[in-house]
């Protein structure tokens, strides 16, 4: 390792753990924030610079600014700096955003619900059954299609319950008040029976972590249904490439009688 790497290595040891920023490399995800990094020996100027970029649609310029490689190691990926000194580059770490597959281990987050309480994935589904449910959530209407497939679900909430499957909604968006939308899309509802808990996704955190983002005009998250076993592996899966076709809750519980 040269000591260009190991200075990469620190750098990156003492970033913040995640975040905001997009990477247009096909199903990489940035996990820690962008820094441009800039290396000089010009007369008076032999020193290095470290400057945070930020804001959530700042672009890392792979294809301009870096020069050097992409190492691979283990599941993430870590920029190799260029052995130019007059070069800039980002030093960030990057990990393949697929979507689980049937068999994987669904990917842990934490989001948040509109009240304010803090959902992890692997607590929340530890030791039992699950159905994690990736919605629309705001694309700059309520989606009916959501609404439906929401509904179905509370309405057979109790079967949900006697089979001990809880579910989990995610409801992804970009607008800053997404809480309030949340709030709003539930609205139809009197009051989300207990086994089932709606959380949010702002900046689609979780929709690009499991490589659902739509990222077409008007889109936000392709709706999927996942079935997860005790250890959060998954059972069953449908994704949707239309704002329909979802799986219902009978289709749910009868994959899930299969097992």
């Amino acid at each position: 390792m040269t000591l260009m790497q190991r200075f990469a290595g620190l750098l990156l040891s003492i970033l913040p753990n995640e975040s905001s920023v997009n990477c247009p490399t096909k199903n990489l995800r940035l996990l820690r924030t962008e820094w441009l990094v800039t290396f000089s020996r010009q007369p008076k100027s032999n020193q290095k610079r470290v400057t945070p970029i930020s804001g959530a649609n700042t672009t890392c310029p792979l294809s301009t600014s870096i020069r050097g490689s992409l190492i691979h190691s283990e599941a993430s990926w870590l920029v190799s700096l260029p052995s130019s000194p007059h070069s800039s580059f980002c030093a960030a770490r990057w990990e393949h955003s697929e979507t689980p597959a049937v068999g994987s281990v669904a990917p842990d987050f934490t989001l948040t619900t509109p009240q304010g309480t803090s959902v992890q994935l692997s607590k929340w589904s530890q030791g039992h059954e699950s159905a994690l449910i990736i919605l629309r959530g705001y694309p700059g209407y309520q989606c009916p299609y959501c609404q439906k497939q929401v509904h179905d679900f509370v309405n057979r909430a109790a079967d949900f319950a006697v089979a001990g499957v809880p579910v989990l909604l995610v409801y992804p968006g970009a607008v800053s008040d997404l809480g309030d939308r949340a709030k709003e899309f539930l609205a139809s509802e009197s009051q989300l029976p207990a086994n089932i808990i709606l959380v949010t996704d702002p900046a689609f955190k979780v929709t690009d972590l499991y490589g659902l983002r739509w990222n077409e005009a008007g889109e936000t998250a392709y709706p999927s249904t996942f079935l997860l076993d005790e250890h959060r592996r998954v059972l069953y899966s449908k994704i949707s490439k239309s704002h329909g076709d979802r799986l219902s809750a009978q289709e749910a519980l009868e994959q899930l009688h299969k097992k």
